[in-house]
This record gives C-alpha cells, sequence and structure tokens, in this order.
C-alpha cells in the first residue's frame, strides 16, 4: 500500500473515532449527540428509561410530535422533501444521520460469594461487558438499533440489530399510531414492570433468565444425572416480526412471531413461536408521550423529578412456543441415560401490575406457564413453571436511588425421576436483591447489590453452603 494510502486511512479512522469518542457522553450517547440533550431526558436512572423515554421507544426512536424540529446534529438527506408528493414516481425522502450513531458501554464489576461450586470467593471482572451499541433514524418513521457484546470470558456475538417501520400504512389512511411493524433480532420487551432490559442492578429477572435446561436432577446413590433438554427463556434477544401499535394513546397492542430456540441465531425447526402483549396505562405520560391538559411535546429535562410519573399500569403476555430438543444423562442408574431428541411444546404467560407516585416506583406481578416434554425419553413428566416477582425503587436524591427486589422461583420434578432416585436438583428458590444506585455522572451509574436468598433447593439438597453474594458495579457508556 502507498504511503498516501496510509496516511489517508489512517485520517479516516482517526476522524471516524474522534466524532464517535470526543461528543457530550450520555445513554445512549447517540441520541443525546443527535439531540443536544441529557440522557436524563429519557431515563430515570440509565438505562432505566422514564415515562417520556418509553414513549420515544414506542414511537421508533423519534420525538413523539414530530422529530425535525428538535434534530440538533444535522442529518445527510437522501431525497427531498418535495418528493414525498411525487411517490411512487420518486424516492421516498429520508436521511443518513449527520455523525456515526454509535455508542460505548462498559461494565465493571465485583463479586463476592459463598458459591461453592465455583472456584473463587471473590472475583474481579474488569470488565465485565463491553458493548458496542448504535441507534438512530433513516428518516421520519424509520428507526433502527443495534449492539454488540463482548464478554469477559471472550465471547462476541450481536445481540440485537432491527428495524422499526412506524406507520407503515399510513398512506392507506390507517390513523398514527395504530401500527407499526418491528422487524429484526431484538428484546421483545414482554414486561416493562420488571424487565431486563433497563435493569439498574446487577442480577437479571429469574422469571426471565433461568430455563429448564439449568435444571439437572441427581441420584445421590448412583451418582446419575438426567438434565432438561430445553434452552427456553423469555430474556433472549431472537429474531423475530412484531407488529404493534397505540390505541387512543393508553392502550398498547402488540402481536408476533420469533424463531424461539434459545440462543440459536439460525432456526432449529420449521416451528415460529407465536406472542402477543397487552398493556393500559392510568394517568401520567401516555404511551404517545401526551400528557394531560399538554400541547406538545417538551423535550427539556428538569433538574430533578423527571422520573415522576404519577400513574398506574396493567399488563399480560402470552407466549407459545414449540422446539426441537437434545436431552442427556449421565451415570448408572434407572431408566435410559443416552443422549436422545424430542420437541417440547411449553406455554408462558405474565400479568404484572405498576403504580408510580412521586419518588415511588412499586411493581409486583406473576409469570408462569408449562412444558409439556422437557425431558425427552428421560421422563414422561411434565413441567409447571411460576415465578412471582415484586420492585420497588425509591428516588433518594436525583442521584440516588434505593431498590429492593423480591423474586421466587417454583419449577416442578417429574414424579417418575423422583421414584427413580433422582431427589437432588432444583430450580426452586427465593431471593430478595436490595441495592443502592449512585450516578456519580448523568451517563456514570455505581451499583451495591446484595443477593440473598431464603431458598435454594438445588443447594440444599446437595448440602453446600446458600450462595448468597455481593456486588459492585461501575456502568458507563459514551
Amino acid at each position: 500500500m502507498k504511503k498516501s494510502s496510509l496516511i489517508m486511512l489512517s485520517t479516516g479512522i482517526a476522524t471516524f473515532f474522534a466524532m464517535v469518542f470526543t461528543q457530550e457522553a450520555s445513554a445512549i450517547p447517540a441520541f443525546a449527540r443527535k439531540y443536544k440533550t441529557s440522557c436524563l431526558t429519557c431515563h430515570v436512572m440509565p438505562p432505566k428509561l422514564n415515562a417520556f423515554g418509553e414513549a420515544f421507544r414506542l414511537n421508533g426512536y423519534q420525538i413523539p410530535d414530530g422529530d425535525e424540529p428538535h434534530i440538533k446534529d444535522e442529518p445527510l438527506v437522501t431525497a427531498a422533501p418535495a418528493w414525498k408528493e411525487a411517490w411512487p414516481q420518486a424516492n421516498w425522502p429520508g436521511w443518513i444521520p449527520g455523525s456515526p450513531p454509535i455508542a460505548l458501554r462498559l461494565q465493571v464489576d465485583t463479586q463476592s460469594t459463598k458459591d461453592e461450586t465455583q472456584k473463587f470467593s471473590t472475583n474481579f471482572e474488569f470488565p465485565h461487558e463491553v458493548e458496542l451499541l448504535w441507534g438512530g433514524t433513516f428518516g421520519e418513521d424509520l428507526g433502527f438499533f443495534g449492539e454488540v457484546e463482548w464478554k469477559q470470558r471472550g465471547t462476541m456475538e450481536v445481540k440485537q440489530g432491527f428495524l422499526k417501520f412506524q406507520n407503515p400504512l399510513g398512506w392507506l389512511g390507517v390513523p398514527r399510531r395504530w401500527l407499526n411493524l418491528w422487524v429484526g433480532q431484538m428484546d421483545q420487551v414482554f414486561l416493562t414492570s420488571y424487565r431486563n432490559l433497563d435493569r439498574t442492578g446487577v442480577n437479571h429477572p429469574l422469571w426471565g433468565n433461568k430455563k429448564p435446561s439449568d435444571f439437572t436432577v441427581r441420584n445421590l446413590t448412583t451418582g446419575a444425572t438426567r438434565t432438561s433438554g430445553n434452552a427456553f427463556r423469555l430474556q433472549d434477544m431472537v429474531p423475530g416480526i412484531e407488529f404493534n401499535g397505540i390505541l387512543g394513546s393508553r392502550l398498547f397492542w402488540a402481536t408476533g412471531v420469533t424463531t424461539g430456540g434459545g440462543e440459536a441465531r439460525f432456526d432449529i425447526d420449521n416451528h415460529k413461536d407465536p406472542y402477543y402483549k397487552v398493556r393500559y396505562k392510568l394517568g401520567g405520560r401516555a404511551y404517545d408521550g401526551s400528557l394531560p391538559g399538554e400541547r406538545g411535546v417538551s423535550l427539556a429535562a428538569p433538574p430533578s423529578g423527571a422520573w415522576v410519573d404519577n400513574a398506574l399500569q396493567i399488563e399480560h403476555f402470552g407466549y407459545f412456543g414449540k422446539q426441537r430438543i437434545s436431552t442427556s444423562g449421565s451415570g448408572a442408574g434407572p431408566g435410559p441415560s443416552s443422549a436422545s431428541r424430542s420437541t417440547d411444546s411449553f406455554n408462558r404467560f405474565g400479568l404484572a401490575l405498576r403504580w408510580t407516585w412521586q419518588d415511588l416506583d412499586l411493581a409486583g406481578g406473576l409469570v408462569w406457564g408449562q412444558h409439556e416434554d422437557p425431558w425427552g425419553s428421560l421422563s414422561e413428566g411434565k413441567i409447571k413453571y411460576s415465578s412471582p416477582f415484586a420492585r420497588l425503587d425509591y428516588m433518594i436524591f436525583p442521584w440516588w436511588m434505593a431498590q429492593l427486589r423480591f423474586e421466587d422461583l417454583h419449577v416442578s420434578s417429574p414424579k417418575d425421576l423422583r421414584a427413580a432416585g433422582f431427589t437432588a436438583g432444583s430450580l426452586d428458590q427465593t431471593r430478595f436483591i436490595p441495592a443502592l444506585i449512585f450516578l456519580i455522572r448523568a451517563n456514570l451509574r455505581f451499583v451495591l447489590e446484595g443477593e440473598l436468598y431464603t431458598k435454594h433447593k438445588d443447594f440444599e439438597s446437595r448440602r453446600l453452603s446458600t450462595p448468597h453474594a455481593f456486588w459492585t458495579r461501575f456502568d458507563y457508556a459514551f
């Protein structure tokens, strides 16, 4: 390569990184740069969304009352706005973001634990995770978002990458926000009251994190084991197609299909998993971004109190899956122990209530479901799954939040395996998670979090110490 070419390439790379990393930091910073506003416009404590941030997300990463007047980072227009009038004889107008719509997020953790299955009692993960994020719009009513994640164990994968087509049938007279189309690999966000997407703490919710394949039963006499084969869990971001909309500003609906398949990126069978979601909100900022008696939508974030949204929300979802699974067993003991393949049909349902009042954010609910054949030839038993939860957030100061979470999980064990001597091992657990969250800067969060179990059947059955843990986390984005 010629020296001049090397200089041009180096200059281009340096310019790119300067554009990305020398802007004002916010979460996600790409949106803050676009509108020249604080991340607290959309977040209570990043990444937890406030009511305005949720309206922004549902509106395809656009200011709900019209995006263009609020844009401060001038985009590159790809077709003149007047071309709308000539469509379909001309291209529909759009734009490319003026600066690269990219941000970085890093999480730095420490963990102290009583978990005797680990090789450590204190662990430093510096970093625990690095995320490359991108998001923005390609013009009116076409949003995009993506995420590439690198973990300390050395794995790298595309976690998200999707498009949001807002109001695709507006040209047919369908009212605005009644119907949207989202396509790609995304978080389906089944419960906004207590979701994995924007949790401020370290630990994932049990109802979304635990999967049947975490369930191994043991025969303490023979040493034999049997493991369920279905790796499905609700929090996985999987390829899907979703239709959704807002009716009357306060009723949100959605229905869609996903590939299922646990963490698999390519489908493993011909079945697609359908789901539905519905939620309704009384009081506070509506899903379309409006407030009672307000004209337009204000983008300005007050220095304090931006989290206040006096409202009551109820939501429900249903998910219907079918998955080819591999089951396995090891060691001597009754019943087959070789690997086998079968198909497991399963479902999940959820119901949650969320009440926000002044500095208080209180939520509770239940996720439940059933698996028809998660053990294949290893067992004829079904799995019944239930997980009640509650969450309390209280804002002490704009930069300091106290949190307490309660989570319970019960997953039934097959009777025939218990009768055959597989009595050790269970997914049943109950835990409390107290936490203090601090904003050192608007884009720098520090977490102190405990993980305290009152029940952990798997460890109890193996006569192990209850795996209480204490965590700290620095989470920052720029």
